[in-house]
C-alpha cells in the first residue's frame, strides 16, 4: 500500500536480482492523482548513508513509496544495528520492522510483523543470538510504528 513519506526520511531501495541496494533521503513525496500511489524524489547516496559531508554529490531519483522502505541506523552504542520498514502483502498481508546489520548477507537478524489479517503482532530472532537492548530497541519501535493509527 502506497504511504507517504516525510521529506528528511532515509530510505533504502533493494535493486532485484542481485540484492544490491541504495540509501537516500526523501527531498519531497506527494499524492499523484493520476496513478493514485505517492511519489518521492529521493536524493540516493549509494550503498551507504554517509557521515557528516558527503564526499560526493547525492543523485535525485523518482520513486512510488511503494518501492522505498524507510530505514532507521542505531547508534553505535547498540552494535551498528538498524531497523528497516516495510509491507509484505504478497505472502503474509501485513508489515514488518526488521533488525539488521546494514550487510545483505545476515538480513534480517530479527522481525516484528504486524498483521492485517488478524492485528497480532509476531517477534522473531530467526534463531539469532542477538543483544537485548538491541531486541528491546526493534520491539518498541514496532509497537510505536507498525500498528495502524486510527
Amino acid at each position: 500500500m502506497s504511504h507517504y513519506l516525510k521529506p528528511g526520511t532515509v530510505v533504502r531501495r533493494i535493486n532485484h536480482p542481485g540484492d544490491s541496494w541504495e540509501d537516500g533521503v526523501v527531498v519531497h513525496c506527494w499524492l499523484d492523482d493520476q496513478l493514485g500511489v505517492f511519489d518521492c524524489y529521493v536524493a540516493f547516496f549509494g550503498s551507504a548513508m554517509p557521515e557528516g559531508k558527503p564526499t560526493e554529490k547525492p543523485y535525485v531519483l523518482r520513486f512510488a513509496s511503494t518501492s522505498l522502505t524507510e530505514i532507521e541506523p542505531v547508534s553505535p552504542a547498540l552494535g551498528g544495528y538498524e531497523l528497516v520498514m516495510g509491507s509484505d502483502v504478497a505472502d503474509r498481508d501485513g508489515m514488518y520492522l526488521e533488525l539488521n546489520d546494514g550487510s545483505m548477507e545476515t538480513m534480517p537478524l530479527g522481525e516484528v510483523f504486524y498483521s492485517d489479517l488478524d492485528g497480532s503482532m509476531t517477534a522473531s530472532t530467526f534463531g539469532n543470538s542477538l543483544p537485548l537492548d538491541a531486541v528491546e530497541w526493534m520491539i518498541g519501535e514496532a509497537k510505536r510504528r507498525l500498528p495502524p493509527k486510527k
